[in-house]
């Protein structure tokens, strides 16, 4: 939902604006900007969803859009703005500023916006690093972050586990090394993929070209004929 204008009156008023139709117990939320928003529920989770305002219909622009789901693993129960370290005044409420969160045993977290370019980077640091540091017990870590209530088990998204990425620091270095290793593998692939979903691409358009001008030959001599 979201908040209207004030009456006429001077009282408030509530306009209900897009929802989501998920259910969840709600423990905690916050609003990231005026379209995206934060929330924790009951079963330890913690999930993002965005108002959708440039959707072409009403149906789709009264849905909020879930745009990252994440397995805390504690019980959250309260958001606020900050920092655990000092930063200039001039940023401390900032679009983009950390956002700290607290949890019912005691714990703090912090969860930090990242540009596109860091993202995905970080998370091919995730990704080696989850192949490198195994979990306790057996469990994977997409097992573990994995966003998983009463209704639902979806893998997480939309969020880095940064205390699986801080543990590169604590590596040696054959484990720096093999992380580092994964990372490059993990990138060549990558961009031979790219490169082979650009020549077929390619390759689809020079035949649709091709067809493309045998038909208008085609129609040109039917035309020669009448």
């Amino acid at each position: 939902g979201g908040a209207g204008g004030g009456g006429g009156g001077g009282g408030g008023m509530l306009e209900l604006i897009a929802r989501d139709f998920n259910p969840n117990w709600m423990t905690a939320l916050e609003v990231l900007d005026d379209d995206t928003y934060i929330g924790g529920e009951n079963e330890n989770n913690m999930f993002v969803v965005k108002k959708q305002t440039e959707a072409p219909s009403d149906d789709e622009r009264s849905r909020l859009r879930v745009c990252g789901e994440y397995h805390v693993g504690d019980f959250v129960n309260v958001f606020r703005r900050g920092s655990l370290v000092m930063r200039p005044a001039d940023q401390q409420h900032a679009p983009h500023a950390p956002l700290l969160y607290g949890t019912v045993s005691g714990a703090i977290g912090v969860v930090v916006r990242v540009d596109a370019r860091r993202a995905a980077l970080l998370l091919r640091v995730e990704a080696a690093m989850a192949n490198v540091v195994h979990g306790v017990g057996g469990f994977s870590h997409e097992q573990w972050r994995a966003f998983a209530n009463e209704r639902t088990v979806v893998p997480k998204s939309g969020f880095i586990d940064g205390d699986l990425v801080e543990l590169f620091l604590e590596l040696d270095a054959d484990g720096a090394a093999r992380v580092v290793d994964l990372m490059n593998a993990a990138a060549t692939a990558a961009r031979d993929q790219a490169a082979a979903e650009k020549a077929k691409a390619a390759a689809a358009a020079a035949i649709e070209a091709a067809d493309g001008g045998d038909a208008k030959g085609d129609g040109g001599g039917g035309g020669g004929g009448g």
